[in-house]
């Protein structure tokens, strides 16, 4: 069953979309993957667990070098640059969808301990604005993270309110 969101959404490991307008998660039947979509974007964040041996400055140079690859990987088709926001760095790669008509704007922020991988897609390019504007909008609290995991595994298991 989809639910209506607006504000700040906690979705692991201390990070939070921030959303503007309202936005409905849409699960997938039989995968573990959420998403959000309103009329105009369509929002999949991705966080990626960083084992203990690995040092945050190691995630933050990870990050930051992560939308370059994507483009010599073939993953994307431009470099769009270094990005920071509240709590984090990264970079964000951009890739034309053909098959859909759409765009993708990727994200990949390094934070304390923290990694998220976040697409914006849109078919609109009068939408690019608002896919740039939800990243720029993301933050992390390194502080907060281990209380937002517990709140969300909770809810997980249907013993609380959660995280969101």
């Amino acid at each position: 069953m989809s639910r209506q969101y607006t504000g700040r959404i906690g979705i692991g490991d201390g990070w939070y979309l921030v959303f503007d307008r309202p936005f409905v998660d849409d699960p997938v039947v039989g995968d573990d993957v959420l998403t959000f979509s309103n009329a105009d974007l369509l929002v999949l964040p991705t966080v990626v667990p960083i084992p203990d041996h690995v040092t945050d400055a190691w995630v933050a140079d990870w990050n930051a070098g992560a939308a370059a690859r994507a483009v010599a990987d073939g993953g994307a088709d431009a470099d769009l640059g270094p990005i920071q926001g509240q709590g984090w760095t990264g970079s964000l790669a951009a890739q034309s969808l053909p098959e859909g008509g759409e765009t993708a704007l990727r994200a990949y922020l390094g934070a304390p301990r923290a990694t998220l991988h976040l697409t914006v897609r849109y078919r609109d390019p009068a939408n690019e604005a608002a896919a740039r504007a939800l990243i720029a909008a993301v933050q992390h609290d390194a502080a907060g993270a281990a209380e937002m995991n517990r709140l969300i595994h909770r809810a997980a298991e249907g013993d609380g309110p959660g995280g969101r």
